[in-house]
């Protein structure tokens, strides 16, 4: 984790191995998680689509920064970004959104290489990993995809009590408002094509007309959290 240098993936500042666990500092995030402002303002995102997209933005160039690494988050889901302030961030929305929650990352020998361990969230499993097809950077895009739907609807993507079937049919728990508009519905249609090969990469969405060009903003310095980690897992 240390080894990717992006504003939009928490740092990892240091770490240290002790005899029974091994305790690393990290990037404090004192907004909390999108679930939670999301669970707070349901239809904000719905409403505000310029900072939907400023926020997809910020998720995608750190989902990239982990994919130039040819790391795999493997876990991404509401709970996992997470809100740090940020002064030059809209009044309304004043956090630059960062990735977290990277016990599950896994480090890949190429772009193209498939996972084949079953770890994860089950509501943000992609489909070819529910049928035994293993695990590749195209199946994040799909998890932030349906983070995407989840800020728009204010609603989990699929029925709990209806998994896997939901999810490899894609029969959504709600669509998106009528509000949201064309453009930013074809996006999150794009990332969430029940065949990976049909989904873009993160590069390719990050060239949509939707985001711009404007470069993001160099980090500034942050405060710390210190985590302890019991076990370990390097599926």
């Amino acid at each position: 984790m240390m080894q990717v240098i992006s504003p939009h993936v928490v740092r990892c500042l240091d770490f240290l191995e002790r005899e029974r666990d091994v305790v690393i500092i990290m990037e404090y995030c004192d907004g909390g998680t999108l679930n939670h402002f999301v669970e707070q303002h349901s239809s904000f995102f719905a409403e505000r689509q310029d900072i939907f997209l400023r926020t997809a933005r910020q998720m995608l160039q750190g989902l990239l920064a982990l994919h130039e690494k040819t790391l795999v988050h493997r876990d991404i889901k509401p709970e996992n970004v997470f809100l740090v302030s940020d002064e030059s961030a809209p009044k309304d929305f004043p956090f630059r959104v960062v990735l977290g929650d990277l016990g599950l990352a896994k480090q890949l020998n190429s772009a193209s290489q498939v996972a084949v361990s079953a770890v994860g969230t089950d509501m943000y499993k992609p489909p070819e990993h529910l049928q035994d097809f293993g695990y590749s950077q195209l199946g994040d895009v799909w998890q932030l995809g349906l983070v995407f739907r989840f800020m728009l609807t204010g609603k989990a993507p699929f029925d709990p009590g209806s998994l896997p079937k939901c999810i490899v049919e894609r029969r959504f728990l709600q669509a998106l408002p009528n509000s949201v508009g064309r453009d930013v519905a074809g996006l999150v249609d794009e990332m969430t094509q029940k065949d990976p090969s049909e989904r873009p990469t993160c590069k390719k969405l990050l060239e949509n007309p939707l985001f711009g060009e404007a470069p993001p903003k160099a980090r500034s310095g942050s405060s710390f959290v210190v985590v302890s980690l019991t076990q370990w897992w390097d599926g």
